[in-house]
C-alpha cells in the first residue's frame, strides 16, 4: 500500500479538528497533549511540533470561532 504524504498545513488542520472534538466532548480543561494524542491515535510529538505550546495566543483550538 502506498504511503500518503501529509503536508504540515494538512496535519495542523487535522490536529485542530481532533482538539476541537476533544474540547466539545470533555471541555478545555481536559485538552492536554496526552489526551489529544490518544484521541488522534498518535504520540504527543505532532501536537508539540505543530503548536509548540498550549499558550492561548498560539493554541487555535481553544479560540472561539
Amino acid at each position: 500500500m502506498a504511503r500518503t504524504t501529509e503536508t504540515a498545513d494538512q496535519r495542523r488542520a487535522r490536529l485542530i479538528v481532533v482538539a476541537r472534538d476533544v474540547i466539545a466532548e470533555q471541555g478545555v480543561a481536559a485538552c492536554t497533549f496526552r489526551t489529544l494524542a490518544k484521541a488522534a491515535g498518535s504520540s504527543t510529538r505532532p501536537f508539540t511540533h505543530a503548536f509548540g505550546t498550549r499558550d492561548a495566543e498560539r493554541w487555535p483550538p481553544a479560540r472561539r470561532a
